[in-house]
């Protein structure tokens, strides 16, 4: 039955065994993807943290040296970047278009997830290339109006792609050879076979898998209008609410100043003060540290590395549900199928040669670098005192925001913050991926359970950044207003240790309660 061709209509009568399409689902085309995917992202970091950098500073960050880019480099480089992009642009919207085209005879829905994953990695990795080129596009209006309009329309392709994939990660287990048509048409009779000798089939309970659908499109939502937003080079608050640049910072720096400048003979309100200037400062501290870290090239990289983890982690997934989802000799034999794919064919090996381009964009742009970019200077002197002199200006402290982010405990915080959120996110990578690919919330543990728990988790990370926060602020932000003696001493590591034991605790007592929790559904559940 694997020739047998059916009509798209038809959801009660189809093969049960795969045929081959090595153009989807080949080693070659993986391959291609998985290397242009990871590559990139290593070009996009050695371009942002290697070569970019200008400024290197010291410990004490008051002293600085100027480090000259290597511009040839960089524009070679950027050449390489701007071709994988353009690769991944068409390549993506290429396969998705040649999806909906195989709609009318039938695809069947484990072809629909390989083509998902594909166009996955395809759209991820055109974000991370814009994230890296976005200063050289911001200046082209046309280009940079051709690039967002041409993701958008890789976005909605994969939105519409996105659909089906949600009855593929619930709790039914359909066959491989389940028409993705189908899934767009819920109106008709759907039956499905379980294995032909058996004689009998199963109607289907059609479960729907809503939040895996809605964390993917989440994320790809997020992608596309971040993207066009950092393009564009607009904030949303100060275009929605029209506020001005720095004017809430500045308003709570100035309420924080009459709180520490505050002076009274009575003692209990002088106590009160002194604890909501405390209370204020630390949270200060966090929401500078959050805007900083989620607003920076590093977490840009990050998430988006997460995601490629994601599509990494998905395509063997992917496989392998194709070999224990099967009664009897269906799947292995299915498995065999798909094995064939690794068969080299013409559509495998352009997927590799096209690999190519990249490294040929780079030596072009290399070699020719002074005929291509031929009025730029290699050094500039009075450029280079300028921007040593706006380096000293921004390290200066002048606000209570430069005083703040000049201490050292503050990259200490940055690091604990992004630390945390590193770890929810691979939390809920495992629970969507693992977790949720073999269940729907509706039979897990529900949708309002499942983000009281992260609410719990979220609370959690706050009250560990806040401690956390005091601690490093202790003799720093929050002002000592006695003289150091021996008491103050004893006093300070006192408050130190009360700190940490009080984080300490908090982190063990929360994962036994999410331990008990968990394993506890999984008993009696």
């Amino acid at each position: 039955m694997s020739g047998y061709r059916m009509s798209a209509a038809n959801c009660t009568i189809y093969p049960n065994i795969l045929d081959a399409n090595p153009d989807i689902s080949g080693i070659g085309v993986l391959a291609s993807f998985f290397t242009t995917a990871y590559l990139t992202l290593v070009l996009c970091l050695i371009q942002e943290y290697v070569i970019r950098k200008p400024l290197w500073l010291s410990k004490t960050g008051w002293h600085s040296r100027l480090h000259q880019p290597n511009k040839r480099l960089a524009f070679a480089l950027d050449g390489a970047i701007q071709t994988f992009s353009d690769q991944q642009l068409v390549t993506g919207i290429s396969i998705l278009i040649a999806g909906y085209v195989q709609l009318g005879t039938g695809i069947s829905h484990y072809y629909w997830q390989e083509i998902f994953n594909l166009a996955w990695f395809s759209t991820m990795t055109y974000i991370l290339t814009l994230t890296s080129l976005r200063n050289q596009i911001q200046p082209n209006r046309v280009l940079k109006t051709l690039r967002i309009i041409a993701m958008g329309v890789l976005v909605v392709l994969l939105m519409c792609n996105l659909g089906p994939i949600g009855y593929s990660n619930s709790y039914e287990e359909y066959p491989a050879t389940f028409p993705a048509w189908c899934f767009y048409h819920p109106q008709v009779p759907w039956t499905k076979f379980m294995d032909a000798s058996d004689g009998y089939s199963l109607t289907a309970r059609r479960n729907y898998n809503y939040g895996y659908v809605a964390i993917t499109s989440g994320v790809i939502l997020y992608g596309y209008v971040s993207r066009v937003l950092q393009l564009s080079n607009v904030s949303i608050s100060r275009s929605i609410l029209r506020i001005p640049k720095g004017q809430p910072r500045r308003l709570l720096e100035r309420g924080l100043v009459k709180l520490d400048t505050f002076s009274t003979r009575n003692k209990l309100l002088q106590i009160c003060c002194s604890m909501t200037y405390q209370i204020l400062g630390i949270n200060y501290s966090i929401f500078l540290a959050c805007q900083d870290l989620y607003m920076s090239t590093a977490w840009e990289f990050t998430w988006l590395s997460i995601t490629l983890i994601w599509g990494t982690i998905r395509v063997f997934l992917t496989r392998q549900a194709l070999h224990y989802n099967e009664r009897d000799g269906i799947g292995r034999a299915n498995y065999a199928i798909v094995s064939q794919n690794a068969a080299w064919g013409f559509g495998q090996v352009l997927a590799v040669v096209l690999l190519l381009l990249p490294a040929l964009s780079f030596l072009d742009a290399y070699i020719n670098y002074a005929e291509k970019v031929p009025h730029v200077e290699s050094s500039n002197p009075e450029t280079n005192v300028h921007h040593l002199k706006n380096v000293h200006e921004i390290l200066g402290p002048k606000t209570l925001l430069d005083t703040i982010c000049g201490k050292t405990w503050y990259s200490k915080l940055k690091i604990l913050v992004y630390l945390l959120s590193v770890a929810m996110a691979g939390q809920l990578l495992y629970y969507f991926l693992y977790f949720g690919a073999t269940q729907t919330l509706e039979d897990g543990l529900g949708i309002a359970e499942l983000l009281g728990v992260y609410l719990i988790w979220i609370s959690f990370d706050y009250c560990l950044v806040f401690l956390s926060t005091f601690v490093f602020m202790e003799q720093g932000f929050i002002k000592v207003r006695c003289k150091p003696t021996f008491r103050r001493f004893f006093q300070s590591l006192f408050v130190s240790s009360v700190g940490w034991i009080l984080v300490l605790g908090i982190l063990l007592t929360t994962s036994v309660l999410m331990a008990i929790h968990f394993f506890g559904y999984i008993t009696f559940v």
